[in-house]
């Protein structure tokens, strides 16, 4: 019901919303709405709604959101964001490695897939694949 309200969907039935049948138009009305205001109203419109609302982040606004950085969700390491291990348990809490190369393992997991080492070599040949050695 918030949800509604504060999309001013308030010509809906509170029991609408909850029946599959309404649901297309009820998604199609609020896409028209959403569309229509910028990410920073709808941060406002839902900050101090009781209810789920949140901005979906880029990649380079995950380490200043603030209930990420509250959380410990995301951590600098050198120079690039690191997700932090997930659950954190208090006897044996998870620790990050380094990051992953890119295509690093594309050759192997490619072998295991039963690609022959020469159509491995046409595929990075031709930019299909990155594989580093």
């Amino acid at each position: 019901m918030r949800f509604l309200e504060a999309l001013g969907l308030d010509d809906v039935a509170p029991l609408d919303q909850l029946d599959p049948v309404h649901w297309p138009e009820l998604r199609e009305r609020a896409a028209e709405i959403f569309v229509n205001k910028p990410r920073s109203h709808w941060v406002a419109v839902f900050a101090d709604l009781e209810g789920c609302g949140a901005p979906a982040l880029g990649l380079d606004e995950l380490a200043d959101d603030p209930h990420l950085r509250e959380r410990g969700t995301i951590r600098l390491e050198g120079d690039q964001l690191a997700a932090a291990p997930a659950p954190r348990l208090s006897r044996s809490p998870g620790r990050s490695g380094p990051p992953a190369r890119r295509g690093a393992d594309t050759r192997a997991v490619l072998a295991e897939a039963g690609f022959s080492p020469a159509e491995v070599a046409e595929l990075a040949a031709t930019g299909t694949i990155h594989a580093t050695d």
